[in-house]
């Protein structure tokens, strides 16, 4: 019975943690995706995420409000509040492109 209700409460305390901090997370070749919310056309590669915003590889990070991206080509646009940070370097702006395939960062200011 003690043994039943410790797995009980584990999975209790992983939902809870899972609600708390209620993000979503697009895993598999770099780079990886974690938002609060995200939306993704498989047919065309393109998705939407937003709400607190952190993508990263091995080598760059980027945080932004809100990122539309094409995981084929490994570009992302990003809007709000946005920040770059790749080796001792950051970079912040309103928006930025940034491709995580060739490396290319654009931005308007």
């Amino acid at each position: 019975m003690l043994s039943v209700m410790a797995l009980l409460s584990l999975a209790v305390g992983a939902r809870a943690d899972e609600a708390a901090t209620n993000m979503v997370t697009s895993e598999g070749p770099v780079p990886t995706i974690q938002a609060e919310n995200m939306s993704f056309d498989q047919s065309s590669k393109l998705g939407n995420a937003e709400g607190h915003v952190v993508i990263h590889d091995k080598e760059v990070t980027l945080v932004a409000d809100h990122v539309r991206y094409n995981k084929g080509s490994g570009e992302f646009w990003a809007d709000g509040h946005v920040r770059i940070n790749q080796a001792a370097q950051e970079w912040a702006a309103p928006s930025a492109y940034y491709n995580f395939a060739t490396h290319t960062l654009k931005t308007d200011e």
